[in-house]
């Protein structure tokens, strides 16, 4: 599987992001949070581990599924979503739009 495109809102400690990959290899995800004024508690590990398998399998690797991937710390909300848009082994594209609470 080729990850080309992700898109994600309100999910974990992420507010509203989209990355476009299509024909980059190896890429590296940096973050800063201006809150803390650092690079810890950016968003890097919502998005590699919790977006990406909530995205494909409705429960990350933690087991998290359900409401507990709203991001509730942004006021008012009540949704979120995430699609993704890879390539499979097989030379299709393909597209996973998951959300709760649209």
């Amino acid at each position: 599987m080729k990850l080309l495109n992700l898109k994600a809102h309100n999910v974990f400690s992420i507010g509203t992001i989209e990355m476009s990959l299509g024909n980059r290899g190896l890429t590296l995800v940096t973050g800063w949070s201006y809150d803390d004024n650092n690079g810890n508690a950016a968003g890097k590990s919502s998005l590699a581990r919790n977006a990406i398998t909530w995205g494909m399998y409705g429960k990350t690797v933690d087991g998290v599924k359900a409401d507990a991937v709203i991001n509730t710390s942004i006021k008012n909300a009540k949704h979120c979503g995430v699609t993704l848009h890879f390539e499979g082994v097989d030379g299709n594209e393909y597209r996973i739009y998951r959300s709760r609470k649209p």
